[in-house]
């Protein structure tokens, strides 16, 4: 990796909910969106995710509305939550504009629709699909 330029992770809920373990690293940038964001709810997460904001490691963006109509049209009949749903949108985007990042989730049907897409991703505790 060049100097200066930080790894890209977009985080889903699943990831740091799954893995008792999980800590922001400051040389990444994570992102997620709004509504993966309120799915932190227990003390835990909420603590870890609240210190990484304010300490600008983790940052919420969500998608243009047209982004994730366009997301839901491409990927189907995959059954996936509205946060879920965000966050594919949000991958799009930065897959469209080149950037190189991966999708951390333990969702496999959120994995199947990354897939789909050709967007990279990994599991943390449960692992990726085939």
């Amino acid at each position: 990796m060049k100097a200066g330029k930080k790894e890209l992770i977009l985080l889903d809920s699943s990831a740091v909910l799954n893995d008792f373990n999980f800590e922001f690293d400051s040389d990444i940038e994570y992102y997620t969106t709004s509504k993966v964001f309120d799915e932190f709810r227990d003390l835990r997460s909420r603590a870890l995710v609240d210190n990484a904001l304010k300490m600008e490691t983790l940052k919420i963006v969500d998608a243009c509305p047209l982004g994730v109509e366009n997301t839901i049209d491409e990927i189907g009949r995959i059954k996936l939550s509205d946060a879920d749903i965000s966050l594919v949108a949000l991958a799009r985007d930065f897959k469209d504009k080149e950037k190189k990042f991966l999708v951390i989730t333990d969702d496999f049907s959120l994995q199947a629709a990354l897939k789909k897409l050709g967007i990279k991703f990994k599991g943390v505790f449960r692992g990726s699909i085939k």
